[in-house]
């Protein structure tokens, strides 16, 4: 008896002491509505804490431990449905965490080692269908990558390395038809690049270096004849530039200088007839003469040319 007496006690004492040295802090929104409660040991949060909507919904709760974030932080859309929940050690993310839609449904899985992400990470339309899914290393994008259309479809195929593009990409219509393909080297967009209509006729090709247009560039209509062609220097056009007609007559024909078109321009009708001949300085049209379809001159006009600032 006298036992149990002294022990009854000592559990009293723990419990003062214990309740002594913890506080439980409270901070309130301007209308008087509980903000967040959080518990402090010796000026340290320790243990649990609740941040809360102004409607007085819980927003979000989670636990500390020596003054760091540890074990499951889980946060809430005012509804009260559950919008995330996140696994904390010693203040760093650490495992796999999940976020949810409004609805339930999962929207993300995504896991972390040391506070960095890594791994396979998945989001999903609210569907269920697969919305990406992209593989981490130490923080950073490494392997591949993929899109999803809602309808499930694969939207976009490409690869990092380092946290940078790395290798072929290929983007591709809802039907499943190739879009686009092309290859990224050091992050940046290189060689040739090729993008199709949805019938699989070939719409462009495009030279790249550095992620920027240079050499020779052609786009196409859908029935294959050709429908421009251009030269890029550094990602701006430079040298004689043509557009043709869809039946493959040409319709017209100029010359740019650093992106801009300069010296003589002409547009023809389809029949081959010049319909107008244009002069150009620095990109801005300085003359212009009109011809019928009979080849007749029917106006020769100048323009006022401003020298740019």
């Amino acid at each position: 008896m006298k036992n149990k007496k002294v022990l009854i006690v000592l559990c009293l004492t723990l419990f003062i002491l214990v309740v002594g040295c913890s506080e439980i802090k409270k901070e309130y929104y301007e209308s008087g509505k509980l903000k967040r409660k959080t518990t402090f040991k010796k000026d340290k949060q320790e243990g649990p804490s609740k941040i809360y909507y102004e409607s007085g919904a819980l927003k979000s709760e989670f636990n500390y431990k020596n003054g760091k974030l540890d074990g499951l932080y889980k946060d809430y859309y005012e509804s009260g449905t559950l919008r995330g929940e996140f696994n904390y050690k010693n203040d760093k993310q650490e495992g796999r965490d999940k976020t949810y839609y409004e609805s339930g449904a999962l929207k993300a899985e995504t896991a972390y080692k040391n506070d960095k992400l890594e791994g396979l990470q998945k989001k999903y339309y609210e569907s269920g269908a697969w919305k990406d899914e992209e593989t981490y290393k130490n923080g950073e994008l490494e392997g591949p990558v993929k899109r999803y259309y809602k309808s499930g479809s694969l939207q976009a195929e490409t690869a990092y390395k380092n946290g940078k593009f790395e290798g072929p990409f290929k983007d591709y219509y809802e039907s499943g038809k190739l879009e686009v393909e092309g290859t990224f080297k050091n992050g940046k967009q290189e060689g040739l690049k090729k993008i199709y209509y949805e019938s699989g006729a070939v719409k462009a090709e495009l030279t790249v270096k550095h992620g920027q247009m240079k050499g020779p560039s052609k786009t196409y209509y859908e029935n294959g004849n050709l429908k421009s062609e251009n030269t890029y220097k550094n990602g701006k056009r430079e040298g004689p530039a043509k557009i043709y007609y869809e039946s493959g007559a040409l319709k017209d024909e100029t010359t740019f200088k650093n992106d801009k078109q300069e010296g003589l321009s002409k547009i023809y009708y389809e029949n081959g007839g010049i319909r107008f001949i244009d002069t150009y300085k620095n990109g801005q049209k300085i003359n212009r003469r009109s011809y019928n379809k009979i080849g007749e001159l029917e106006f020769d006009q100048d323009y006022p040319y401003m020298e740019e600032e």
